[in-house]
């Protein structure tokens, strides 16, 4: 097949234009699950099929249009296009089509065909010289035929008809994997601009590499370090290099941020960071007397696990970034050490009449200057119910986790839920979960009453308050 190069695509109109949040989409995995179940439908009933529902890993139960579908008496054929939601994934549009056809045994036997890449390299957890279908997506094409494989025997070819070309667009050749793309998925959704799947794509070149038994592994922080790289050291294979990314304010993802900082910069904001132990008392005296002025009387919710102090001589290896505009202080932020290289945001104040994206433009710089810090890894605010926003809002959501996630919303009228949620998703974070420990069941509603008091978000009345 033949055509014009393929680009990566911009994001979709709608998302460019929507405030609310980017559209899920299907992986490879899911989309080829629904073809090879409407193919096997139709060779069973000889009947073409007009759409399906598969099962998720997560047992959720989705549907389907079958773009084409033709029967035959001993064979059937299905396409499903794959809509990627708004991630701007190469292999959007594609035609995930599945031919099946009846085997003389019992069991199943998935091959890869036009378009669906060969492994050639070890490490990718699947056979030398097989399709590149990973376990997962095997997985749920097997459990969505409708038919008993122990009784009777069933072929199942994958094939993408344009997939080499997409595949020019992705680090299979790299990896080994030739003549097309991969079939993936490990949820059976795909999430707009997820880290979890960047991270997973640096582990599984880091795994080639290492099974392959090469000494040297080169990280580069982009595609021209990269290229750099390759031209110092070029005797390396092409494999050793590993493009990991550092935080960049640059590439669709981060145009909101990019687009704030950018503001407040040319209303002539300047942002400082710097060692607690490189701020002078009489400095730090007036941060602190500055944070309780912008604070104001109000109750200060959440941030139960801060620190509680600032300026200390005690911490000289905390951190804050301060904002200027015009030599006048408009906010900052004061970070504490977390680990041996890394740091936990522990205050945030801005003036109230500072302009809107300062809080932004603090985390950024922040970010940026981590490296000169010797700090690899920064941990903001806390989500609570996260997950169960970012799952409510999925395709395919049931109705109580939809209800849920309503309920969250109209209580995030008075609790900062969404808005946090919201305003750290904006920086592509790697979320973790965050546990409660309790000893026995029995002291649970003790232990979530004195961390709602811990988070001011259950205030008492002044007699009952506990005195120090």
């Amino acid at each position: 097949m033949t055509g014009r190069e393929l680009r990566e695509p911009d994001l979709p109109r709608t998302a460019k234009v929507r405030r609310g949040p980017l559209r899920s989409g299907w992986t490879t995995g899911t989309c080829s699950a629904a073809a090879a179940r409407a193919a096997t439908t139709a060779l069973m009933t000889q009947q073409a099929q007009t759409h399906v529902d598969v099962v998720l890993p997560d047992e959720r139960l989705v549907g389907f249009d079958v773009e084409r579908c033709e029967v035959a008496p001993d064979r059937a054929e299905a396409v499903v296009v794959k809509d990627a939601g708004d991630d701007p994934d190469v292999t959007h549009g594609a035609h995930l089509t599945a031919t099946v056809s009846w085997l003389a045994t019992p069991g199943l036997q998935l091959d890869g065909g036009v378009g669906v890449g060969v492994v050639t390299k070890p490490g990718l957890g699947l056979e030398v010289g097989g399709p590149a279908i990973n376990p997962v997506p095997r997985q749920m094409i097997r459990d969505n035929l409708p038919v008993d494989l122990a009784v009777r025997g069933l072929r199942v070819v994958i094939s993408v008809p344009d997939g080499e070309r997409r595949a020019k667009k992705t680090t299979n050749a790299r990896l080994g994997i030739l003549g097309g793309i991969s079939i993936l998925g490990t949820t059976g959704v795909v999430r707009p601009f997820s880290t979890e799947s960047w991270r997973a794509s640096v582990v599984q070149a880091v795994d080639v590499m290492a099974a392959q038994q090469l000494p040297t592994l080169v990280l580069a922080t982009g595609g021209r370090t990269e290229k750099a790289a390759m031209r110092l050291l070029p005797d390396l294979p092409e494999v050793c290099f590993v493009e990991v990314g550092d935080f960049s304010l640059e590439g669709r993802a981060m145009r909101n941020v990019r687009q704030a900082v950018a503001r407040v910069e040319r209303s002539g904001y300047t942002v400082d960071v710097r060692r607690a132990s490189d701020i002078g008392e009489q400095e730090s005296a007036g941060l602190r007397a500055q944070a309780q002025a912008w604070r104001g009387a109000e109750t200060e919710r959440g941030f139960s696990m801060a620190l509680g102090r600032f300026g200390d001589p005690a911490d000289p290896e905390c951190v804050a970034a301060l904002a200027f505009q015009d030599g006048a202080l408009r906010g900052f932020l004061h970070f504490v050490p977390w680990g041996p290289n890394g740091l936990s945001l522990d205050l945030m104040r801005r003036d109230r009449e500072a302009d809107n994206g300062v809080n932004e433009l603090l985390i950024a710089k922040a970010l940026q200057a981590g490296p000169a810090l010797g700090v690899t890894r920064f941990s903001l605010n806390f989500a609570v119910f996260r997950s169960s926003l970012e799952r409510g809002e999925r395709l395919g959501a049931g109705p109580v986790l939809r209800a849920w996630r309503g309920f969250l919303l109209f209580a995030s009228r008075w609790f900062q839920i969404e808005t946090l949620y919201r305003f750290n998703a904006k920086f592509r974070p790697i979320w973790e979960p965050r546990f409660v420990c309790y000893p026995t069941a029995r002291d649970l509603p003790r232990v979530a009453l004195a961390a709602l008091e811990a988070e001011a978000f259950l205030v008492w009345p002044r007699p009952f308050r506990r005195r120090d």
